[in-house]
């Protein structure tokens, strides 16, 4: 029978892959990081019967115990029914968690149907904390690019620095593997060579370690990241003070002359504070993009408070590889107290990260833009919650990214774990511009109303169009409010 892999650094697919530290401290930050990991179920076979075949396999952990020195794990699993999920948390040894030995690794999730994950990173019971989010990955490339890299920077979140992890999606030794980093120039500045990967293992690449002679500090840049002779997937671990911002590096095939953002702020009032986003936004050809050759065209929200229909360009030319920047948190020409949407235009083909961030209580997270190639009439979330007693929530937003207006229906399907009704939860259908986002915020007491507080499950979106998603988790301080830090989790929904 088939399998399907998935990556943790995370793919997905037949085979997801996953990739993050498992409690493991790094001259980026001072604290223990670990992880946690969400499967959901995209199988939808029947029996003679109609009933749901189980969707079986298992998740196979490699651990660096030491340096250079990886342990392997396994757990099993079984899943039944479109949208059931389950969760590996790697702070707890009881089953279905392995007892894992403390140190950075990944993780290759193997299964009989289709699948989808995400992954959490975070200080587990540490305060302040440190979080982040990402997808698990479907499948290899041999180049990926990361859109902002950042090496003891000061910002005003504190100092930015940036982890960039490597893992091996093949079944034997990747070799040769390097990493370019390039300067707003587009010149490069260094190379870091990883002579091999193991199948399935993976590689941290902390700047913060790299010596002065090779990357002076404080510098701000990007990356591309080559295979030798192999494929990998890619995973950056950006901090900035005591926020952490994951996000998930760019094969080529995700790059485009268009990109879509589903959510941008600009000095937005929330219940967090003051809230912005900033887009980093790579030149992944082999030409420049002149001045004016970047158009991020925004459409605010009809909920927005303020704004109107905005765009921002570069004045100057942005060399290959390197990155041009949209951040209304030091840019005060940009309008404040709006959000919406955004569009990216450009001569050349490009990738972007967003990065979402409540500037005045140090809490951030990110996402990937993403292209028409990457959107879909049906995408998932893994993990949604609202207003649990630990205070984690979310807050989805849709894009829809073609020129017609878009019907969009939501379906949440209950948690094993979840002690109300196990019934799934229809929402919709709504109408969705073209351009336009439709949002979902479970983190507020009256959102979403027919959602009932301590829901916890999956979440698939049908649309008529093509859309895209992104998730904002967080635990919110009204109902945990002891727990400090960075406790925003940002992620892309799955297209399938």
């Amino acid at each position: 029978m088939h399998k399907m892999r998935i990556l943790i650094t995370v793919v997905m697919a037949a085979l997801l892959v996953l990739s993050s530290a498992m409690s493991a401290s790094a001259g980026s930050t001072a604290l223990d990081l670990t992880t946690n990991f969400t499967i959901v179920n995209l199988d939808d076979t029947v029996d003679g019967s109609g009933d749901p075949v189980p969707n079986a396999g298992e998740v196979t952990f490699w651990t660096e115990s030491s340096p250079g020195i990886f342990e392997e794990n396994t757990a099993s699993f079984q899943l039944v029914g479109v949208g059931d999920q389950m969760q590996f948390r790697q702070y707890w040894s009881t089953a279905p968690n392995p007892d894992l030995p403390e140190g950075p690794g990944s993780a290759v999730v193997a299964s009989s149907g289709r699948l989808a994950a995400i992954a959490q990173i975070f200080a587990n019971d540490q305060n302040p904390t440190q979080r982040g989010a990402y997808t698990a990955f479907s499948a290899g490339a041999s180049q990926f690019f990361v859109p902002n890299v950042q090496r003891m920077n000061p910002t005003r979140s504190g100092t930015g620095n940036s982890q960039i992890v490597v893992q091996n999606s093949g079944s034997g030794d990747v070799t040769g593997v390097t990493i370019d980093l390039v300067a707003g120039d587009g010149s490069l500045v260094y190379t870091k060579n990883i002579d091999s990967i193991g199948a399935g293992q993976s590689f941290y690449y902390d700047l913060a370690d790299e010596d002065e002679g090779n990357v002076p500090s404080p510098w701000v840049g990007s990356a591309v990241v080559r295979a030798g002779d192999g494929q990998v997937v890619v995973v950056s671990n950006l901090f900035t003070g005591l926020t952490l911002n994951t996000f998930n590096a760019f094969a080529d095939a995700a790059a485009d002359t268009t990109v879509f953002v589903p959510y941008f702020a600009s000095r937005l009032s929330t219940m967090d504070g003051p809230s912005s986003t900033s887009v980093s936004i790579q030149n992944v050809s082999d030409t420049e993009i002149p001045a004016g050759g970047l158009v991020v065209k925004f459409y605010p929200n009809p909920q927005s408070p303020s704004g109107s229909y905005q765009e921002f360009t570069n004045a100057d030319a942005v060399g290959p590889s390197a990155s041009f920047y949209v951040n209304p948190v030091t840019d005060m020409t940009i309008p404040a107290n709006m959000y919406g949407s955004c569009v990216i235009e450009s001569t050349q083909n490009v990738v972007a990260i967003v990065q979402v961030r409540a500037t005045s209580t140090a809490m951030a997270g990110a996402y990937e833009a993403l292209g028409v190639a990457s959107a879909s009439e049906n995408v998932v979330v893994p993990l949604i919650a609202k207003r649990l007693g630990n205070g984690l929530s979310t807050s989805v937003t849709v894009q829809n990214v073609s020129s017609e207006d878009a019907q969009v229906l939501l379906t949440y399907t209950p948690s094993s774990e979840y002690a109300g009704s196990q019934d799934p939860i229809e929402l919709g259908p709504y109408t969705i511009a073209a351009g336009a986002n439709l949002n979902h915020n479970h983190r507020t007491p009256g959102g979403v109303p027919e959602i009932p507080a301590g829901f916890v499950g999956s979440l698939t979106i049908s649309s008529d169009q093509p859309v895209v998603s992104y998730v904002l988790m967080s635990f919110v301080k009204d109902i945990n409010p002891s727990l400090g830090g960075d406790t925003y989790m940002a992620h892309d929904a799955i297209p399938f």
